[in-house]
């Protein structure tokens, strides 16, 4: 009868603790709201520089973050977007929040390059990658 109790809550636990498909997470395209230019490195020998940027995006509460950045060509110019994620299992602050995420731009050559971003009107940063 006990080893019988035993293993009807083991049965019970485990289905529990088996992880499902991520069913927390909800994907979408932000706005960027603000960006800031940190700076350009010299590439090693054989290799490409790297600008930098920090990306802020406004969100409606803390359940939002940004996920990642999408690139686009448009022309001469990278168009830079940013996905959000919603976290829809966890508590979080019910109030708008900035969420501010680390940009970088690795080109495949050197060159002279045009950035821009969705949701900023009218801001195109040049970066010239040696």
């Amino acid at each position: 009868m006990k080893t019988a109790f035993i293993l009807l809550i083991v049965l019970l636990i485990f289905p529990a603790c088996k992880k499902d498909s991520d069913n927390c997470s909800r994907y979408g395209m932000a706005d960027i709201n603000g960006v800031r230019y940190i700076g350009t490195s010299r590439g090693e020998a054989g290799q490409q520089g790297t600008a930098f940027f920090d990306v802020t995006c406004v969100f409606p509460h803390g359940c939002y973050a940004i996920n990642k950045f999408i690139l686009t060509k448009d022309k001469d110019t990278v168009v830079v977007g940013a996905e959000s994620v919603l976290n829809t299992c966890t508590a979080c602050i019910l109030m708008p929040i900035s969420a501010t995420k680390n940009f970088v731009f690795t080109p495949s050559a050197a060159g002279t390059y045009y950035i821009k971003w969705k949701g900023v009107p009218n801001r195109i940063d040049t970066v010239f990658i040696r």
